[in-house]
């Protein structure tokens, strides 16, 4: 057939006198049909198709079967999923038991056993977990929570260290061991840590805001403030922002001012609660006791069922009490 009428392209005579780059020993060009042609990867049994012929080739690559206790896992994870816990346990359990030096499946194992309600043995498994693989920082911050859970404040610290050593950008981890430190009085434990992760995150608001609640118990108000300002302007509907601001502020001397800014918070939302319960608190520290009384009863009228309302009711009564006898 002419160049012509041939269904192929044809080439420059300065490339036709080039010879063709030979194909990868593991691949060989074939020919589908008359008018096609492919890359395939020859049968290890048999020699490749001769180019031309009109011999047939294709890829498979078998999938490798699961080992039992892969199985086993990924059916218990799945029913995990699923949220059918009761399910899933057997299943995780095999795989962990089969593998015993697997992480992962430990891990796994343990959240199922804590979504079963048996934090006991789930964090027994969760311990197993962040021991095969000391490295990984989630298993640590993991146990940390479960830790604290348990109350051994103690060892759930040693666990967030140890995870915020590990990923010291990661801002839950600093916040939940700077709320460990703060709950044993080691407020600049607090700060320190914070200020770390807010070097590593400067623009989280959450990390922010956790920085500026510790300085403020560090006794550092200033310092306080002038991190929850700028919050609070990117944030202006914040009632917890508000709220700390205004602490803040006002164990810096400026209670009129912290007040003040509270009731503002309060004429935009009037049903913010935690407004009303930091109103209170900053009128009774202020000496104005009917009205903190008052402030303390709308809270109460806003949140019945929490769980400090009858501790506030009572105490609204007991305000109301002592300007009663202050008055006669």
């Amino acid at each position: 057939m002419s160049a012509a009428g041939s269904r192929w392209p044809t080439f420059p005579s300065a490339c036709a006198k080039r010879p063709l780059p030979k194909p990868s020993r593991s691949w060989t060009w074939t020919s589908r049909s008359p008018g096609e042609a492919s890359w395939a990867r020859p049968s290890p049994s048999a020699p490749p198709s001769p180019s031309g012929t009109s011999s047939r080739a294709h890829l498979r690559i078998p999938k490798a079967p699961l080992s039992t206790a892969a199985k086993a896992f990924e059916d218990g994870s799945n029913l995990l999923s699923a949220g059918r816990v009761a399910e899933a346990i057997p299943l995780l359990a095999e795989a962990a038991n089969a593998e015993s030096s697997n992480a992962l499946y430990r891990f796994t194992y343990a959240r199922a056993l804590y979504l079963s309600g048996d934090p006991a043995a789930g964090l027994a498994a969760l311990q197993a977990a962040a021991a095969l693989d000391p490295q990984n920082a989630s298993y640590r911050a993991e146990l940390g929570r479960a830790l604290m859970e348990a109350g051994q404040s103690a060892a759930a610290i040693a666990a967030f260290e140890e995870a915020a050593r590990l990923t010291p950008q990661d801002a839950s981890i600093a916040r939940s061991l700077a709320q460990l430190y703060q709950a044993r009085g080691e407020n600049e434990k607090a700060v320190a840590v914070l200020r770390r992760a807010a070097e590593q995150s400067p623009s989280d608001s959450r990390l922010l805001l956790a920085l500026g609640q510790s300085l403020n118990k560090a006794g550092d108000a200033s310092a306080a403030v002038e991190i929850l300002s700028p919050i609070l302007n990117r944030n202006p509907q914040s009632a917890l922002v508000r709220s700390q601001l205004a602490d803040a502020m006002f164990t810096q001397g400026k209670g009129e001012e912290a007040i003040a800014l509270v009731r503002d918070g309060i004429q935009a939302n009037p049903q913010a609660p935690s407004l009303q319960r930091q109103l209170g608190s900053l009128l009774e520290r202020s000496g104005q006791l009917a009205a903190a009384a008052a402030a303390y009863r709308e809270y109460v009228r806003l949140m019945p069922s929490a769980a400090d309302a009858k501790e506030l009711e009572a105490r609204a009564a007991s305000l109301e009490a002592s300007t009663r006898r202050a008055s006669s």
